[in-house]
């Protein structure tokens, strides 16, 4: 868990090692360290009540006694069987019983079958996210080595490429929120030994055996290879590389991002053909995919062959962009406007409303991270009048009104009139002036702060 963590991770993955609590502190408090991550004092675990979130909690309550952290654990009631409640509580008191802070937060039921795991997964993720965001705290998940090996394969079987096979991430963050699975290294069997040793009490969740869900059927496929230990050591440690690879590279990316292919504040971006074609290929479609899956408010990256697509496309009108048809590609619109190549937002329909819940926090859109009072109600500006719209801003505003039209407001309270930008044609970056300026008066005057979510890459572990 400290910066250079493999030696330990092979070790356990070998042994099933019961793990030594004192040990995992002190490395979690120097992977904090290391990481820059002690700027909080609180943590947040999501608890699932079975053995990884158990031990997790136990741990970190003795983490947070010895280096003056509070702990508060979430339980996430996704209502799928009846029981589940039921077994919430249980859970609930165990925890309360080790004098951790808990809560349980029940899901509305979801009646669709499809793509119920994935569904269950995201939303929980944007509770724990939301409640760790109030807090000011970092984020506790605990997945372990098997689950890592799992994730792998799955990606593999649906080719998902060399990003893919790097699997879960140790350190992530999930809309800003710092996202830690400090058991990432060690297996399920250390976990359930390490549990027994320290006479910690879990729940067994049925759905784990139910074949109708693709991780329990890899999970079963897994169990029936021979060499299985072997087979999960060498997924694990090549994850574990490829992890540290992409990282690398994706840093690269961003920074490549920053200088040539910013993404402003209102959620756009301006490409700049040239320099992008004269990049090696692969990066230039990470480029790509990063910035689309950014704007686009998207949970995964459009298909490498999409991108690759639109690449040839750019590249094709290189010396005669004005000429260009525009495109359409992973929720966003790539269009010609006053002499440049813009990416932005679209979509064919109105984005739902939403109504700002007691933590303070939310996240709109999958692009917007919003702080302000609870109960206030956020929309969209393209639920205003296009002309209307258009109206608010100066005639010379040099950014294209899809740009506007995505841009999250309370249409209720804000008062338009207000607005007044004149823009500098000889500055060519007037946009991040207007941009800065609509949302810093915002904030000033309705105390709300709305930030655009940009990707964050964590410092890579290798």
């Amino acid at each position: 868990m400290n910066s250079k963590p493999i030696r330990r991770a092979i070790d356990y993955s070998l042994n099933d090692e019961i793990i030594d609590k004192d040990e995992f502190i002190n490395n979690l408090f120097s992977f904090l360290s290391f990481n820059k991550l002690l700027f909080s004092k609180q943590l947040v675990i999501g608890v699932s009540g079975g053995p990884d979130s158990m031990l997790l909690s136990y741990f970190l309550k003795n983490f947070g006694i010895k280096y003056s952290y509070k702990i508060h654990a979430v339980i996430v009631d996704h209502q799928f069987r009846k029981s589940s409640f039921e077994e919430a509580k249980i859970t609930l008191n165990r925890l309360k019983m080790t004098n951790i802070d808990a809560e349980i937060i029940k899901l509305n039921k979801k009646c669709r079958n499809s793509g119920l795991q994935e569904w269950a997964h995201f939303k929980r993720l944007e509770i724990l996210s939301s409640i760790a965001k109030s807090k000011n705290a970092i984020l506790f998940l605990g997945h372990h080595l098997n689950d890592q090996v799992e994730t792998v394969f799955m990606r593999m079987s649906k080719n998902t490429g060399f990003w893919g096979a790097s699997g879960i991430k140790f350190l992530n963050y999930w809309f800003n929120t710092p996202v830690i699975r400090p058991f990432h290294q060690f297996t399920k069997n250390s976990i359930t030994k390490t549990c027994k040793k320290y006479s910690i009490q879990f729940e067994v969740d049925p759905s784990n055996f139910d074949t109708k869900f693709d991780r329990v059927k890899i999970r079963k496929i897994l169990g029936q290879i021979n060499k299985r230990k072997k087979l999960i050591k060498n997924i694990y440690l090549s994850s574990f590389f490829i992890s540290g690879i992409t990282n690398i590279i994706d840093e690269k990316i961003n920074q490549i991002c920053s200088s040539s292919f910013p993404i402003h504040n209102l959620g756009f971006s301006v490409l700049d053909i040239p320099t992008l074609s004269n990049l090696n290929k692969s990066i230039a479609l990470r480029v790509l995919m990063l910035i689309i899956k950014t704007i686009g408010g998207k949970k995964y990256f459009v298909r490498k062959k999409c991108a690759s697509s639109l690449l040839k496309h750019l590249v094709k009108y290189n010396d005669k962009l004005s000429k260009m048809p525009g495109r359409t590609l992973g929720g966003c619109k790539i269009i010609y406007r006053y002499q440049r190549i813009f990416i932005l937002r679209w979509s064919q329909y109105n984005t739902k409303k939403r109504v700002m819940s007691h933590l303070g926090n939310m996240i709109f859109d999958n692009r917007w991270q919003i702080f302000s009072k609870p109960e206030i109600e956020f929309e969209c500006l393209q639920q205003k009048h296009p002309i209307l719209l258009q109206n608010i801003f100066s005639k010379t505003f040099k950014i294209p009104i899809e740009a506007l039209a995505y841009i999250p407001v309370s249409l209720k309270i804000f008062n338009f009139k207000k607005i007044k930008f004149y823009l500098d044609d000889m500055n060519c970056d007037n946009h991040i002036n207007v941009s800065d300026n609509l949302l810093v008066f915002i904030r000033k005057e309705y105390n709300i702060n709305i930030k655009f979510i940009k990707p964050i890459t964590p410092r890579a572990i290798f």
